[in-house]
C-alpha cells in the first residue's frame, strides 16, 4: 500500500469551493463502510482526521465563483526525505534551484 500518514489536516484559507468529505471507509476496508463527515470551507477552519481513510473534495456548484485555498498537512510515524527523486512526492524537500511552478517566487519573504 505504500507509506500511511498518521493523520491528516486541511485548513481553510478561504470560504469557497466544495466542501470536503471524510468517509470512515479506511484504505485496507475490506468492505464500504456507510458513514462520512462533510466540513464546509470557512476560513481558519481546521479538519483532522486519521490517515488512512479516504477523503477528497465534494465538486458541485459550490465550486463556482472564489478559488478554493487550502492548506494540507499529513503528519507521518517516520520521516525519510529523498533529495534525489527528480518527481513532487510527498515529504519532499523544497528545492528553490528547481522550480518549475513559481513558488519561490510567489511565496519568498524575509525572515527576522
Amino acid at each position: 500500500l505504500g507509506r500511511i500518514s498518521l493523520c491528516s489536516s486541511v485548513t481553510y484559507l478561504t470560504d469557497s469551493g466544495g466542501p470536503t468529505i471524510v468517509t470512515s471507509q479506511k484504505i485496507t476496508s475490506k468492505r464500504p463502510e456507510k458513514s462520512a463527515y462533510v466540513s464546509k470551507p470557512k476560513t481558519g477552519r481546521t479538519v483532522i482526521f486519521d490517515g488512512q481513510t479516504f477523503h477528497g473534495v465534494i465538486p458541485g456548484n459550490e465550486m463556482v465563483g472564489d478559488d478554493r485555498i487550502t492548506l494540507m498537512c499529513a503528519f507521518w510515524p517516520e520521516a525519510s526525505i529523498s533529495a534525489k527523486s527528480e518527481e513532487f512526492t510527498a515529504n519532499m524537500p523544497f528545492n528553490t534551484q528547481n522550480d518549475p511552478f513559481g513558488f519561490t517566487d510567489s511565496y519568498a519573504c524575509e525572515i527576522d
